[in-house]
């Protein structure tokens, strides 16, 4: 099943559901914040919106989105450690090597759950030939909103990505060059950003 769960109920004996492994997909924060955002305020997964336009121009409004951003920021980093340490079987899957290798992943999710006799050649072509949605926001909309993301934002989500990856197993690195859209544009200097961490999580051994 796919769950959005909130990260603390997702536990072995957790009542809601039953968990007894997990694939773990980490998106990198700043497309998962913009994605939410967009599901959110369009109520559907591909609506078009302009939510950026209304809050750019509003001060009262724009400080909202960046507590609302650095809250998801926040919870891209918890979500994924909390179920690492939760103390069920997992694997680590980037959504951004999804995009560069879908076969491959979806070959590492299906060993993962022992399926993989359901990888047929007849379900490889059909992923072949699907593996990209028929709906595509313009240049010009991913652009508005990779603006939203202030300097200050920037360097609260690059620390909070910086204390995810002192977690994350050595073999499944965030992979770093595919996080930054060229649309974001001026990047923080990284090494000089210190890692952020929630209060609430163990820290790595």
């Amino acid at each position: 099943m796919k769950t959005h769960l909130i990260y603390y109920r997702i536990t072995p004996a957790s009542p809601e559901i039953n968990v007894t492994a997990a694939i773990i997909i980490i998106r990198n924060p700043f497309d998962m914040t913009l994605s939410e955002k967009n599901r959110e305020t369009s109520k559907s997964q591909v609506g078009i919106t302009s939510w950026y336009d209304d809050i750019r121009h509003n001060n009262s409004e724009f400080l909202l989105w960046k507590k609302y951003a650095a809250f998801h920021a926040r919870k891209y980093m918890a979500r994924p450690i909390m179920c690492m340490q939760s103390g069920i079987p997992y694997i680590i899957v980037h959504y951004e090597n999804i995009i560069k290798d879908t076969i491959g992943e979806v070959k590492r999710m299906t060993d993962f759950l022992n399926v993989s006799y359901a990888v047929t050649e007849e379900r490889i072509k059909c992923l072949q030939k699907n593996t990209e949605g028929n709906y595509h926001r313009t240049s010009k909309d991913k652009k508005k909103m990779y603006e939203m993301f202030t300097d200050d934002l920037k360097k609260i989500f690059i620390g909070h990505m910086k204390g995810l990856s002192q977690y994350l197993p050595e073999s499944q690195p965030i992979p770093w060059q595919s996080c930054f859209s060229p649309l974001l544009g001026n990047i923080p200097n990284i090494s000089s950003i210190e890692p952020l961490y929630d209060p609430m999580l163990k820290f790595p051994s």
